[in-house]
């Protein structure tokens, strides 16, 4: 594969809530002491889609980051995927739950709304 640079989107890193400090550390210690197990999700373009503070913790302890690329029919499920991704695995708040189901929702209606037009 070839040399792919990792761009963070700031529309994707405003959608979704940072990690605590705290919740940061114990990733970048679990990454220091058992390695990346979850590669950080890329587009085709190198824009980070899941695993924003994979890559952080990567990159300040000097570990490669393993990535994949993931590849969508267009931008409103590329979209979906980073929402979909963060409800699932992140310690989420019911509010910040709340917070990404709102765009979720508009995603899900524009999708179908395409569908019918088809």
């Amino acid at each position: 594969m070839n040399k792919l640079q990792l761009v963070i989107s700031s529309e994707y890193e405003k959608l979704v809530p940072n990690v605590s400090d705290t919740d940061f550390q114990i990733l970048k210690k679990s990454i220091k002491e058992n390695g990346l197990w979850t590669p950080v999700y890329v587009n085709a373009e190198g824009v980070i889609l899941d695993g924003y503070h994979r890559q952080k913790a990567c990159k300040e302890l000097g570990i490669k980051i393993k990535f994949a690329v993931r590849e969508f029919e267009n931008k409103l499920l590329e979209k979906k995927f980073v929402i979909e991704c963060n409800l699932v695995r992140r310690q989420l708040n019911d509010f910040q739950k709340s917070e990404l189901g709102i765009p979720l929702q508009k995603i899900n209606e524009e999708i179908t709304k395409e569908k019918e037009s088809q």
